[in-house]
C-alpha cells in the first residue's frame, strides 16, 4: 500500500478532503502504514491497549479507510485539579505532508483539548525540525524559554 501510494504526485493530492477523527477500534486494522512511518511496530493489541487507555488519545487523518495521519498524546492532571494535555508525536505520510493537512490535524487536536477541559496543550520538538516549529508557532505556540532543555531516559536503548 506505502508503494502504492508514493506514486502519487502530490499536485493530485492538493484539495484533497480529509476526515480527522479520534482514533477509535474499528481504525486499528487501518494504522500499519502510519505507524511504520513514524518508526514504530503495528502491534493490533498494543493499538487495542492503546485506543482503552482512558488517558491516552490517538487522532487520526484518514482519505476514506486510508489512513494518512498519526498523532497521540496524553492527558495529564495536576495537582492542582487542572488537566494538561501532552501530544508527543503527530505526522502525516510523506506524500500528504506539505500540503496543509498536518495544520489541520493539530487544529483538531488543539479544539479537541481545549473542549474536553484542558488548560493547557505542549508539544516538545527541536529547532533542527523547522518545519514543525512553523507550524506550531504558526498556530499559536508559544516557546517562551530559550534555555529549556529536554532530558530522555531510554530504558529501550540501555537494556540493549
Amino acid at each position: 500500500w506505502v508503494a502504492s501510494l508514493e506514486k502519487i504526485p502530490r499536485s493530485l493530492l492538493r484539495g484533497v478532503s480529509l476526515k480527522y477523527k479520534l482514533l477509535e477500534e474499528q481504525d486499528i486494522d487501518f494504522m500499519e502504514n502510519v505507524l511504520i512511518d513514524d518508526n514504530m511496530i503495528y502491534n493490533r493489541n498494543s493499538l487495542k491497549k492503546f485506543v482503552d487507555d482512558k488517558n491516552a488519545y490517538g487522532f487520526i487523518a484518514k482519505e476514506g479507510n486510508l489512513i494518512v495521519g498519526f498523532a497521540y498524546g496524553y492527558a495529564l492532571f495536576r495537582p492542582d485539579g487542572r488537566i494538561m494535555f501532552y501530544l508527543h508525536s503527530i505526522g502525516m505520510l510523506p506524500q500528504y505532508q506539505n500540503n496543509g493537512y498536518g495544520t489541520k490535524l493539530l487544529e483538531f487536536i488543539k479544539k479537541y483539548a481545549k473542549d474536553t477541559g484542558c488548560s493547557e496543550m505542549f508539544v516538545i520538538t527541536d529547532k533542527g525540525n523547522p518545519r514543525a516549529c512553523h507550524v506550531y508557532e504558526k498556530l499559536g505556540g508559544k516557546n517562551d524559554y530559550e534555555d529549556e532543555i529536554v532530558y530522555v531516559y531510554d530504558y529501550d536503548k540501555e537494556n540493549k
